[in-house]
């Protein structure tokens, strides 16, 4: 089991609990008590490999955004746990979640690189994606020759703005430093 993601929020019955996903089949969204590390609750995100995205909202939701399926799951004290779906299709990971204001939450996902938010009131906006130049598929194309050329550095001055060190000297020492010549007796 490998524990992603996490939010210190209010938990069941109010209480401060740090909020977390384990991995797993099924992963797990987590309430673990902050003071003895003791498991407050823990619900099940069926068909989630896990989530590297939770976070809490001020009105007390707690979200998880997962891989392998792409759902974001809304834990509410009242409701438990609700899958609320992909919430943009073609999507296979929620890279990461932030809280808006009241029950809104934001995410970002993979691999098409996509923001969306998410209102219990008004569902799913799609802000689309945050680079036009953003590859479409995990896999990057290989790089054309033109694309290589343009990402070296650009070539160096054969003038250079700092004043030559004299011969024998290292620049990286000032000309006043003695440099040793062989083993001292």
């Amino acid at each position: 089991m490998l524990l992603l993601g996490g939010v210190v929020a209010p938990g069941p019955g109010g209480k401060t609990v740090i909020w977390s996903a384990s991995s797993g089949v099924p992963a797990h969204l987590n309430a673990v008590d902050p003071a003895t590390g003791a498991e407050v609750a823990r619900f099940d995100l069926p068909d989630a490999g896990g989530a590297w995205a939770v976070d809490a909202t001020p009105d007390g939701s707690v979200y998880a955004g997962t891989y392998g399926n792409s759902h974001l799951f809304r834990w509410t004290e009242k409701d438990g746990v609700k899958d609320l779906g992909n919430p943009l299709q073609g999507e296979t990971f929620v890279w990461t979640l932030a809280a808006g204001e009241g029950a809104t939450v934001y995410g970002g996902t993979s691999p098409g690189g996509r923001l969306f938010g998410y209102d219990p009131a008004t569902g799913v906006r799609d802000y689309g994606r945050l680079s036009p130049r953003m590859p479409t598929s995990v896999a990057s194309p290989p790089p054309t020759a033109r694309s290589t050329r343009e990402r070296r550095p650009p070539p160096r001055s054969s003038r250079s703005t700092r004043p030559a060190a004299p011969s024998g000297s290292c620049p990286c020492r000032p000309a006043s430093t003695p440099r040793a010549s062989g083993p001292t007796t």
